[in-house]
């Protein structure tokens, strides 16, 4: 019993042992965090994008119906942004602030996207921060964080942990 008394081979090996699976964990914590990762990332480019002036149907509007899809919130696939809208404003209770939000910001959608009247990017193309698209912005995130405070704690787990609109087409 001289090894297990000195150090030797034994008390050796039990190290490795506990070293290796602490770096296997690590290494299956670090894979699972992979989506909430690559969601955070999308969120984040699309509301810089917000700010820098690219308009609602291909950033702020996407970034609704994908937060909302990860926190439950069934939205078909097929939907118009009216309907959308309708079922976003049916699962949530908004405050009125936010449900102008959400209107006004529906409005912007449906122009740009059906009317025809919107470029996809105002003003003069320079890549700063635009006082118009700070102020959507700013709509957008209030939306959004109603949308995660009227969810339960199990939904916002989920859908930072294991978003749904990673592993489906409907996000």
């Amino acid at each position: 019993d001289r090894d297990g008394a000195t150090g030797g081979p034994d008390s050796t090996a039990t190290l490795y042992g506990w070293l290796w699976t602490l770096l296997v964990a690590l290494g299956i914590a670090l894979l699972l965090l992979i989506p909430a990762a690559v969601r955070a990332g999308q969120r984040a480019i699309r509301l810089r994008r917000f700010t820098r002036g690219y308009l609602a149907a291909t950033t702020g509007w996407r970034e609704l119906l994908q937060s909302a899809h990860d926190l439950g919130i069934d939205i078909s696939s097929t939907a118009t942004p009216r309907g959308a809208a309708l079922a976003i404003s049916r699962a949530v209770r908004l405050g009125e602030r936010d449900q102008e939000a959400l209107a006004s910001v529906l409005d912007l959608v449906e122009r740009q996207s059906f009317a025809g009247e919107l470029p996809n990017r105002v003003g003069n193309g320079a890549h700063r921060v635009t006082a118009e698209g700070a102020a959507w912005a700013h709509r957008i995130t209030s939306i959004l964080a109603q949308l995660r405070t009227a969810s339960g704690w199990r939904a916002r787990i989920a859908a930072v942990i294991a978003p749904r609109s990673i592993w489906s087409r409907a996000g």
